[in-house]
């Protein structure tokens, strides 16, 4: 019953939970509803204050609620989001489901009877602690209250536990609500339930407020699928969660007791001080909740994942944003709250009971605590820090020492009553002549103590976060500039309202605040917006992003990567542009490209020796385990060549150039790039970006077909080629035969062909002087104006900073925090971050002219950034530079989920597949059959591999991928043309006028001895052959071309077979020619199936037509009648099989009689089957396996 009320109800919901995945978006979302939170309890507090007053019964409800806060820091904080959220990140459906069973069940056995025994002991508890309420006349009210409050614990301490997966799945609105329906309940029992139980119902309105607040998270738990039973605990796993809860929960209860110990001093001061002290606290939690707890939340699961990944500069990134957000906001915040104390009292507390004296001494209060604002909010948040890098014993001990500091100092300071300090502090405040002021001097204590904590806590992650105090000083300068403003404009608007209308009304003094308060905070943020402060514009950029997404306008969400992060090593690109080269290593597949890069990483120290590891440009695992390159790779290496390492270099290149070396360093930008032809793609778009290239050939196989390729390619860009002979420490090498074939393909002497091993290294030094030497510096425009500009040649995607894009800078400089745009998406955007490649991303104050970098965009919707788009100012007066053509997809195939629950994740996963792959297209399209799925186009077979493999891998999906076919072009009979891509949507034959489809020119490099066979198989794939060529070492070289259709059916394994692995191809698509094909229908029960149907050469139609009937007819189950099996093509049967009936034994039953009485039941069941075609019946329904085996790739 309760999963179907949750589930009626789930519509709703799902509108509010949409996932939050930008820091400062969910930082601000959580704010505005923390607000909305803040607001219902300061209604609370302002209801409590209205009917109590600071007096007794105000102070006994306050002092009660201490007990459950202890509970719950001591039991429930043991399994609370903060310690399941990094267990349960990345984890599967059961091991998650798992956890939270655990430790709900944990929190009701353990809780459940620490509640018991408090509730028995109640009354000598209440009477240890504030023994001034012994003899109060509300004694018995008292007892039961703490009671009835002891289930809150339990109730938020499940709601926690179901709060980890809202936070781990980012619905940041949901979590958020929970306070604002927390509040809603006391707010319910104060006011409707009160006047009939007393203080009793307002407990009660607590209870009430607690089930909500777990009941809130519960739809997105029951969504994931992880929805926890009571179970018995088991100990491995309890006993982890408790070892790293323990300090946390030591941590809580310390501040707890902290808390405890500062109101029991509080009560022993006079009637009415826990209720002023408990009201002033409250108040400053508004801003604290705003500011602090709003970006500790939100970072956490950041924080959490980024240190579980090891990635210590996002960790550093996510850690210094979030503190200078925090001290910005609340130094301004303090100014403004100093000047307007009395105010803010009067609006929210000035009612009924409460009087003239309360409101004053609470406004005294509430400036004492608001000094401490800043520290609060970085004390939660550096404490959510350490946890997330595991160190989880060190917020135990800070707090620890700073609970028994504050302690001591509240002790000290109340035994200072009635003294300068005392008297000095009252008079400061104006509250000189008020009753009860000592309790100013334990707030005192608790504001320094919470500064204490913040320094503890800087000193402990120096080492963990390198850089971050040093990060703090640029935002706490900021906001006490725009604190002392905001602040002076406030006093003096106060000042000058004040001589207009008198302060006697609510209205008045309202509206008076207001109009300070806004003047106040339009001078702060106009000051912050005159002297550029980071984090006021990534607000503003934030904030702008987040209305657009609860506005329903993005249509995908995606996390933001609006903070510019300032790691401690922040780079700095003040080089001479002359001193920059940029280069790409190009190949053959497997003629050790990655290898080479690794030995020029590490001769330039750009990776430290520690950190090395093989093909360490290669970041996929697919890349990592066939050893293959699937994706460019820029890096950024810096070179300091040494005059006797340049002396000593011996290569005809030196001899011939008057280069002479500077002194200073230079920057060497490396595009590793793929050698396979499917991925030819990303090496044109590479070679855009540079001005050299390495042409590398493997000394052992020689030059090969893809050589060719990429090697016109360069050529065709106008890059310099510096031709390198690699592998030369393998016994197989033949170095001089190989330096003299590539000499020859360029035209130049042998002398000038380096040689290099990419695994010892030999010969790198010569190869790294030579870059410097042949390879120009960038190529500049001749623009002048300084403007930047730049080429998209690669961008990615982050789960925490958006859409990164690579580009190269060809004019200007680009800076973090410009307003740039895209010139062909029209799309405008804030540079969040700027950056360079060491490989990782790491930050650099600019890009300039020559440099190949990154730049964050923060943009989440798909679409709007391209790869050879053009970068640059808004309003700006250059024009957009040449970009690339777009990818023509070589090869088609559709892909079907085989659960059609997943078709939403296949979606959403090939969209995020784009991102990082442009080259990818893919349209939604529909089976009868199969159901739902994506026409996707790819360039090649290895292509279609790649992608469905890293859809299996990478998203979980269980796929259906057919076999893919290629692009025709139909003229129908009556002239219309028609591109199609699937076989089901070719026209009958007798509407087709012609056929065209794509061919390809085709490189063969090949050893002699298989050159009968090979002409026998160009012959069965309907190739053509041009020209060949003999190498020097033997090997032919052979250019043909044939259809595209016949190179896609399986020729290049068949080229591997014959070669026995040592012929190599290469090629490019050519214009469409007259086809001769059919499409080749599949009948079953004389009914076409779509499916089933294929287009293939009229010369095969009649062996592939066998081929097909006879594997369907091995596969399909038999039918209760005789069922057909056909292959159609042009109008007729080419070929037939029947699947006999299934027969059912009618005459089993039969012992004996006469031969007629069998065959007439016979006959009778030969009646029943014609019937059954007669009227239609008959139709085959083809089981859903059958489909699959059919149409599935063959693996």
């Amino acid at each position: 019953m309760v999963r179907r009320i949750f589930e009626r109800i789930g519509g709703p919901m799902r509108a509010l939970a949409r996932p939050i995945r930008g820091l400062h978006q969910a930082a601000y979302l959580l704010a505005g509803l923390t607000l909305a939170s803040q607001v219902l309890a300061l209604l609370r507090d302002r209801i409590f204050a209205h009917t109590f007053g600071a007096g007794e019964v105000l102070d006994l409800y306050y002092a009660a609620f201490r007990v459950p806060d202890l509970v719950f820091a001591l039991v429930a904080s043991l399994v609370s989001a903060y310690v399941l959220i990094p267990r349960i990140t990345g984890a599967d459906r059961e091991t998650t489901r798992r956890v939270l069973s655990e430790s709900a069940s944990f929190l009701f056995g353990i809780g459940g009877i620490i509640c018991v025994i408090l509730a028995l002991f109640m009354p000598q508890f209440l009477a240890l602690l504030f023994p001034n309420f012994a003899a109060s006349a509300h004694q018995a009210e008292f007892i039961l209250l703490a009671r009835i409050l002891l289930f809150q614990p339990i109730l938020l301490g499940l709601s926690g536990v179901f709060a980890s997966v809202t936070q781990v799945h980012r619905r940041f609105t949901l979590f958020a609500l929970s306070p604002v329906l927390y509040n809603l309940g006391i707010i319910f029992g104060a006011i409707f339930l009160y006047p009939r139980w007393g203080l009793s119902g307002i407990g009660i309105g607590v209870i009430i407020g607690a089930v909500v607040h777990l009941a809130v998270n519960i739809p997105v738990v029951m969504e994931a699928g992880v929805i926890p039973r009571l179970r018995f605990p088991t100990f491995a796993l309890m006993s982890s969660i408790v070892r790293d809860s323990v300090p946390r929960s030591l941590a809580l209860g310390m501040g707890s007791v902290t808390a405890l110990v500062l109101t029991a001093l509080a009560s022993r001061i006079g009637t009415g001080a826990v209720s002023v002290f408990t009201l002033a606290g409250n108040l400053e939690a508004v801003p604290l909740s705003l500011i602090g707890a709003s970006y500790a939340v939100a970072a956490f699961p950041a924080l959490s994942e980024a240190s579980a990944l090891e990635k210590k500069s996002e960790f550093t990134r996510i850690l210094s944003s979030s503190a200078r957000h925090i001290i910005l906001w609340s130094v301004v915040a303090i100014g403004l709250v100093a000047v307007l104390r009395a105010h803010i009292v009067r609006i929210v507390l000035g009612t009924g009971a409460f009087d003239w004296n309360a409101t004053r001494l609470t406004a005294a209060l509430l400036v004492v605590f608001i000094v401490g604002l800043a520290a609060q909010g970085l004390v939660l948040l550096f404490s959510r820090a350490l946890y997330a890098a595991r160190q989880s014993w060190r917020p135990f001990l800070y707090q620890l020492a700073g609970g028994v500091l504050t302690m001591i100092l509240a002790v000290a300071f109340l035994s200072l009553r009635d003294t300068g300090l005392h008297n000095s502090l009252a008079t400061l405040l104006r509250v000189g002549d008020v009753r009860g002021t000592a309790v100013i001097l334990v707030a005192l204590a608790a504001t320094l103590g919470q500064i204490f904590l913040v320094g503890l806590s800087l000193l402990a992650l120096r080492t963990i976060a390198p850089g971050l105090a040093s990060s703090l000083v640029r935002p706490l300068r900021d906001g006490c500039v725009a604190a002392l403003l905001g602040g002076t404009a406030t006093y003096a608007t106060l000042a000058l309202l004040g001589g207009i209308a008198p302060l006697t009304t609510f209205a008045s003094v309202l509206i008076e605040g207001t109009i300070a308060g806004v003047v106040g905070c339009a001078l702060a943020a106009a000051a912050l917006h005159f002297i550029q402060n980071e984090e006021f514009l990534v607000m503003a950029g934030a904030l702008n992003k987040l209305l657009h997404l609860q506005s329903g306008r993005s249509a995908v969400l995606a996390p933001s990567a609006e903070e510019p992060a300032q790691p401690a090593s922040q780079v700095s690109n003040g080089v001479n542009p002359g001193n920059i080269r940029n280069f790409s290593i190009i190949a053959h597949v497997d003629h050790g490209k990655s290898t080479l890069a690794d030995r020029l990483l590490e001769r330039t120290g750009t990776i430290p020796e520690r950190l090395m590891r093989d093909q360490v440009l290669d970041r996929m695992d697919l890349e990592r385990e066939r050893g293959i390159t699937i994706k460019m790779q820029p890096v950024r290496m810096v070179w300091r060549p040494s005059h006797a390492e340049v002396r000593s270099t011996k290569y005809e290149a030196r001899k011939e150039s008057n280069f002479e070396f500077s002194d200073s360093e230079y920057i060497l930008n490396l595009i590793d790039t793929p050698g396979h032809i499917d991925f030819s793609y990303e090496v044109s778009r590479a070679l855009h970006a540079v001005e050299g290239v390495l042409l590398l050939v493997d000394s052992t196989q020689g030059v090969q077909a893809q050589t060719l390729t990429t090697l016109a390619a360069a050529q065709a860009q106008r890059c310099v080629v510096i031709p390198v002979v690699s592998k030369i420490d393998s016994p197989a090498a033949r170095v001089d035969e190989v330096k003299a074939e590539l000499a020859g393909l360029l035209k130049v002497s042998p002398g000038g062909v380096l040689a290099v091993s990419g695994k010892t290294g030999a010969g790198v030094d010569e190869l790294l002087e030579a870059i410097v030497r042949l390879v120009p510096p960038p190529r500049v425009s001749e623009s002048g104006n300084g403007e930047p500009r730049g080429l998209i040649f690669d961008f990615s995607y982050s789960t925490h900073r958006g859409v990164a894009v690579y580009l190269r800078v060809f004019d200007g400089t680009f800076r973090k925090g410009q307003q740039l745009i895209f010139h062909a998406a029209g799309k405008d955007f804030i540079a969040l971050e700027t950056g360079i490649f060491t490989p990782e991303e790491t930050p650099a104050e600019s890009l300039s002219s020559g440099d190949i970098g990154y730049i964050v965009t923060g943009i989440k919707e798909p679409g709007v950034v391209a790869v050879g788009d053009t970068i640059g100012v808004v309003h700006g007066s250059l024009p957009a530079l040449p970009g690339y053509e777009r990818p023509r997809p070589v090869v088609w195939a559709s892909i079907y989920p085989e659960n059609q629950d997943d078709l939403p994740l296949l979606r959403k996963s090939l969209e995020r597949l784009r991102l990082s792959d442009s080259s990818l297209s893919f349209e939604e399209e529909s089976s009868g059959v199969l159901g739902r799925g994506f026409r996707c186009g790819f360039l090649g077979l290895l292509h279609l591999e790649i992608v469905t493999e890293r859809l299996r891998r990478e998203f979980s999906l269980s796929l259906i991928v057919t076999i893919p076919t290629i692009s025709y072009v139909v003229t129908r009979t009556n002239g219309e043309r028609e591109i199609i891509y699937t076989p089901a949507k070719f026209p009958e034959h007798g509407d087709i006028l012609k056929i065209e489809e794509p061919w390809a020119r085709v490189i063969i490099i090949t050893p002699p001895r298989v050159m009968s066979t090979l002409i026998q198989a160009l012959y069965e794939h309907e190739a053509q052959t041009l020209s060949t060529e003999t190498f020097h070492d033997g090997r032919i070289e052979i250019e043909v071309e044939m259809p595209l259709r016949e190179l896609m059916r399986g020729f290049f394994d068949r080229l591997k077979n014959i070669s026995s692995g040592y012929a190599s191809l290469s090629y490019e698509i050519l214009p469409p020619r007259t086809a001769d094909v059919v499409r080749l229908d599949i009948l079953v029960a004389e009914e076409p199936v779509p499916a089933f149907a294929r287009v293939v050469a009229a010369r095969r139609v009649q062996e592939e037509a066998e081929k097909m009937v006879e594997k369907l007819h091995a596969i399909l189950p038999k039918q209760l009648f005789n069922t057909k099996i056909q292959a159609r093509a042009q109008g007729r049967i080419i070929s037939s099989r029947t699947l006999s009936a299934m027969r059912k034994d009618v005459t089993g039953y039969l012992y004996g009689g006469d031969v007629t009485r069998k065959m007439k039941l016979l006959e009778k069941q030969k009646r029943g089957k014609k019937k059954l075609l007669e009227r239609g019946t008959g139709k085959v329904n083809i089981p859903e396996d059958v489909f699959m085996k059919m149409v599935r790739v063959d693996s």
